[in-house]
This record gives structure tokens, C-alpha cells and sequence, in this order.
């Protein structure tokens, strides 16, 4: 299992459920994964690592490191456990899951990610699903690219706009 050594009963746990047993011992973080982990996970391409930290931590702020590392693996196993974290409790890790699904350019985000792009409450993920769907280019989006156009906030009616031009459907003009 690698870097993962236990060091006492719980780190003996840790271990075998595949938990950094680091995180075990306090430190700076909330649950079981840190920072620091979620970077050696990426440098080490563990892809089931980091969706286990995505789909367990119970800190935000390393579900969302956890989502952007997803992205920068490239790897396909990742979609699926993004798609989900589309539907976490906090802004800032689904803006990221987002974000980290238009870096995949899978087309089986392009649903939800429409979806999310049309009805979250928050603008800062609104525009990062958006500029996924316009970076998948799959022609699916269209439909939630132009409602985009309507938003009630600027900057996503802008990101729309650049995805559908981007996409080769022309030059809108926000009003």
C-alpha cells in the first residue's frame, strides 16, 4: 500500500482501509485527509486515492483540492465521483468539480453539469459549469449555454456567450 504505515491501533485501521495513516495523527486538517495528501496522491497518480478523499473528507477545503487534483490526472475513472461532488453541500467544492469536469472534457458530464449551470444558487459555480460545458463542446450543451445567456448574472452570461463562440455558433451580444 505504499506510504501508508500504521503507527498505533488506529494508524493499524488506517492502513488497511487505505487511509494515509499521517492523517491519523492530527495536523492540520478536519477528517482523515490533508493537503499535503491530496498532492502526494496526485504526484503518485493515485486516481482511487483522491476520489476516496473526494468522496470521504469531511473538510471542504480537501474535497475541493481533491476535485481539482481529479482534473489534473486526465483520467476518466475520475467523471463519474465529479458528477457527484456536483451535488456537495459547499459552493466552492462543486465550482471546482466543475471546473475539474470541463478539464476531462468527458460528454458524460454534459447533463449535469447543465443542469448545475442553470439552476445552482450560486453564481461562482454557475459560471465554472458553463465554461466546462463549453470546453466539452459536446453539441448537448447548446440548449443550457443559450438559457446561460438569460442568467441573472453578468459574468455567466459573458462565460455563455464565449462557450457558444468558442463552440462555432457565433457572436452573441449580452444586453
Amino acid at each position: 500500500m505504499g506510504d501508508f504505515r500504521p503507527v498505533d491501533g488506529t494508524g493499524v485501521i488506517a492502513a488497511f482501509v487505505g487511509i494515509p495513516s499521517s492523517s491519523m495523527n492530527g495536523g492540520d486538517k478536519v477528517g482523515f485527509f490533508r493537503k499535503a495528501d491530496i498532492d502526494a496522491l496526485l504526484a503518485k497518480g493515485d486516481v482511487e486515492g483522491l476520489i476516496r478523499a473526494l468522496e470521504s473528507e469531511r473538510d471542504p477545503k480537501v474535497r475541493r483540492d481533491a476535485a481539482v487534483a481529479l482534473g489534473a490526472t486526465g483520467d476518466a475513472r475520475a467523471v463519474e465521483p465529479l458528477i457527484q461532488a456536483l451535488k456537495d453541500q459547499s459552493w466552492w467544492v462543486r465550482s471546482e468539480a466543475a471546473s475539474a469536469l470541463g478539464e476531462l472534457a468527458d460528454s458524460r458530464a454534459v447533463e449535469p453539469l447543465g443542469i448545475l449551470a442553470l439552476k445552482d444558487e450560486d453564481p461562482h459555480v454557475r459560471d465554472p459549469a458553463v465554461r466546462a460545458l463549453g470546453r466539452i463542446g459536446d453539441e448537448r450543451a447548446l440548449v443550457f449555454l443559450t438559457q446561460a445567456l438569460t442568467d441573472e448574472d453578468r459574468a455567466v452570461q459573458w462565460t455563455a456567450a464565449a462557450a457558444l463562440d468558442e463552440m462555432g455558433y457565433g457572436h452573441f451580444t449580452i444586453l
